[in-house]
């Protein structure tokens, strides 16, 4: 094995980019949805803002599947990886891998590796060739290419893009009348059912006092 192999804390922030990067793009769009609420129109733009949420959610894994096993077997890995110059690779030959191969490391390698709360990728910090259990069972490894600066920049750009955004979002909230009217309607909504639970209350009161005259 050959010593650039990467160590677990160049890897784990190329996972964190990644992760930045579909966060950041979740967050733009639920900006863009935040921006076109209105209480002119309520419902529709009240049931996109919540498809657009419902819809990312569930096709976030099939695209992030998709898009990893494309990256990694025609580049070397997905834009995380990319950023920080990094390559995976197989461990004898040092090219790149097949996409069947990338797909079983993906999903059954980093199934493995995930076991006993990370273990597998923890391996990587102990192991002399720095690999995962994932690494391992697949017959890959990961190799530095070059610097990790840009990688750094990157990720303290993102983390700042983010943060903005999350505060864009926070202030159009507290500044739009929208927030407001749903709390108005929650606000009636929970009077008319404290107002039908003391009418039943009165009701249910006047039939025992009924069925004690009665008795």
């Amino acid at each position: 094995m050959k010593s650039n192999n990467a160590g677990f804390g160049i890897r784990l922030f190329s996972t964190l980019i990644d992760s930045l990067i579909e966060i950041t793009l979740f967050v733009l769009g639920l900006y863009s949805f935040v921006l076109m609420l209105s209480i002119d129109n309520f419902v529709t733009s009240t049931l996109n803002f919540v498809l657009y949420i419902i819809l990312f959610i569930f096709s976030f894994g099939i695209l992030r599947l998709v898009y990893s096993i494309y990256f990694i077997s025609i580049f070397g890995g997905t834009l995380g990886k990319l950023i920080f110059n990094l390559k995976i690779v197989d461990q004898q030959t040092e090219q790149l891998i097949s996409k069947k191969r990338a797909f079983y490391r993906l999903l059954i390698g980093y199934a493995f590796s995930v076991q006993f709360i990370g273990l597998g990728f923890f391996r990587i910090i102990k192991n002399s060739n720095k690999l995962g259990w994932h690494d391992e069972l697949f017959n890959t490894k990961v190799i530095v290419k070059g610097s990790p600066y840009s990688g750094v920049v990157m990720f303290v750009s993102l983390l700042l893009l983010v943060m903005f955004l999350m505060s864009r979002i926070v202030t159009s909230l507290e500044n739009s009348k929208y927030l407001d009217y749903v709390t108005g309607i929650i606000q009636s909504t929970k009077t008319i059912k404290e107002t039908t639970q003391e009418i039943e209350g009165d009701i249910n009161s006047k039939n025992d006092t009924i069925r004690n005259v009665k008795d």
